[in-house]
């Protein structure tokens, strides 16, 4: 790999953890912290990650960027990839919510996941702390 591409790839990494932290900022602000994990390995096998997660609710939330400009999402053998790791998520009982760059930054995503919660008959707003070894809790 190039000098030119080592730093577009790094730039595309930064852009993405970015977008990351503006939704962790927004479930803060939505009080939809709590029991919500970043980059929660669900699959130790295949080292799977999950943008955003809340396991004790079998919820997987994604972040893709670029969608517009051909990122890595767009392309072929990522969407191969990513459709192999949600076929995963379903298999395992896993919920997936997929959000883009838009999506994040108007408010879509924050309120999309609100009202996954609320919509949800059995939920109750009192989360037990989740014990894991495999990524950080809250957003």
């Amino acid at each position: 790999m190039s000098a030119r591409e080592q730093w577009a790839r790094a730039e595309r990494q930064a852009a993405h953890r970015a977008l990351e932290e503006l939704l962790a900022m927004q479930l803060r602000a939505a009080g939809l912290h709590h029991g919500c994990w970043r980059e929660y390995r669900f699959d130790d096998e295949r080292r799977w990650r999950l943008d955003f997660a809340y396991p004790d609710r079998l919820l997987a939330i994604e972040v893709h960027g670029g969608t517009f400009i051909q990122g890595g999402h767009s392309r072929g053998a990522r969407q191969r990839q990513d459709f192999d790791k949600q076929n995963a998520l379903a298999f395992a009982g896993w919920r997936l919510l997929v959000f883009d760059t838009t999506m994040v930054r108007d408010g879509t995503a924050v309120r999309t996941i609100e009202r996954w919660f609320n919509e949800r008959k059995d939920f109750s707003w009192e989360f037990l702390p989740y014990k894991s070894k495999a990524g950080t809790q809250s957003a």
